[in-house]
């Protein structure tokens, strides 16, 4: 009923500055409540919430649950004099690495797969006909709470067919959507993503939206081919095949790009 594959991390939320190394939080997703979210010698990265930038890292000395919801964290150093309550914490320490490779993704509500995490990410050599996003790369810490910004993500050697964003679900803005929820998002606003690349890769869409970006330092999209089916009547509302939100380092070479493509390229 949701996404088959969906990788991420638990992002919490400053309730209370107990001292200048000590902070009260709190689980802010019901389905999160009483996970044993810290342990000594993790690393902990300082969230402002609104831009949803790291104020700096620490490492955790204790973690003491207060109860399902609550726990207090004391850090080996002080904790940035910026952070205030109503941010987050990201534990850095407990993100894995992701691969995927010969699969296929059909027959699900939502989005294929959604990879949220730091570490090397490489799919590759697998089939989408997911109804929503084949790939949605996410990211917050304001409504769902899920954190993991992606640093590495190699996106290679896959077909995502006309199946693919059938149906409108949230963040199904392209057949890859990378969608952090970000309150600020401005030309001021430093990139939440960074280095991901999209090679060799078939895409059958059937209505305009191929790929949504929002807040990536360096992304490249090389070597695929776009086929237009006409299978479905096109019906999303973004009318690009491309669009791009306040990102930088952009890098296109499309091996086939069907002459009846219709629409705008980029936005």
């Amino acid at each position: 009923m949701d996404d088959p594959i969906n990788v991420h991390g638990t992002s919490v939320q400053v309730i209370e500055k107990l001292s200048d190394k000590q902070l009260k939080c709190k689980f802010m997703h019901h389905q999160s409540v009483g996970l044993n979210w810290g342990h000594p010698g993790d690393k902990i990265s300082f969230i402002e919430n609104s831009v949803m930038k790291s104020m700096g890292v620490g490492v955790i000395a204790t973690f003491r649950s207060i109860d399902n919801e609550n726990f207090i964290l004391v850090f080996k150093e002080t904790i940035p004099k910026e952070l205030e309550i109503g941010d987050a914490l990201e534990n850095l320490t407990w993100n894995p690495d992701l691969f995927v490779s010969n699969s296929y993704f059909k027959s699900c509500r939502a989005r294929g797969l959604l990879v949220s995490t730091p570490g090397k990410v490489v799919i590759e050599n697998n089939t989408f006909e997911s109804s929503g996003s084949a790939i949605l790369i996410a990211g917050d810490a304001n409504n769902w709470f899920e954190s993991g910004a992606v640093t590495d993500v190699l996106i290679k050697n896959n077909v995502f067919t006309e199946l693919c964003n059938t149906s409108s679900y949230q963040f199904c803005e392209g057949i890859i959507s990378i969608y952090p929820e970000i309150p600020v998002l401005n030309e001021t606003t430093p990139p939440f993503h960074k280095n991901i690349r999209i090679e060799n890769n078939e895409f059958h869409p059937f209505d305009y939206p191929v790929l949504f970006a929002r807040s990536v330092d360096g992304i490249s999209f090389t070597k695929n081919s776009i086929t237009r089916s006409t299978r479905f009547e096109p019906y999303h509302n973004r009318k690009f095949t491309f669009s791009f939100e306040a990102s930088r380092q952009l890098k296109f070479q499309i091996i086939h790009f069907q002459k009846t493509f219709w629409g705008k390229i980029f936005s």
